[in-house]
């Protein structure tokens, strides 16, 4: 059975609007809310950021913070701090710290290396 050009021409329209609805919705997938900075930042800055994002209920002066390349893409930062709101207790600390390792300035690990909570 042959086709006429009509219904080439058909289906050809129907594959570029099905394209067409692909692009447009795969764009405005990334146009939603997040809950991430739009203006990048030092490593450390970031790190600050996201010490103080996981424990949103302390208040950190901080003390020290340090950015060193390890490596072509990467970058770790180490983020020292005393927590002002709460008394030194058993279960408290005072003195915190946390490092983050950065590939290509994202993210990829932080750890508390002296954890808010004994």
């Amino acid at each position: 059975m042959e086709y006429g050009s009509g219904y080439r021409l058909a289906v050809a329209q129907q594959l570029i609007r099905s394209c067409l609805i692909l692009t447009g919705t795969l764009a405005l997938a990334g146009c939603g809310s997040s809950d991430v900075k739009d203006q990048p930042g030092s490593p450390a800055d970031l790190c600050i950021d996201t010490m103080r994002r996981a424990f949103p209920e302390a208040d950190f002066d901080i003390t020290k913070a340090t950015a060193k390349a390890t490596g072509l893409a990467e970058t770790e930062a180490v983020v020292e701090a005393t927590r002002e709101d709460a008394a030194p207790s058993a279960v408290i600390n005072t003195e915190v710290a946390a490092s983050c390792r950065f590939d290509h300035n994202v993210l990829v690990d932080f750890h508390w290396t002296k954890s808010p909570i004994r």
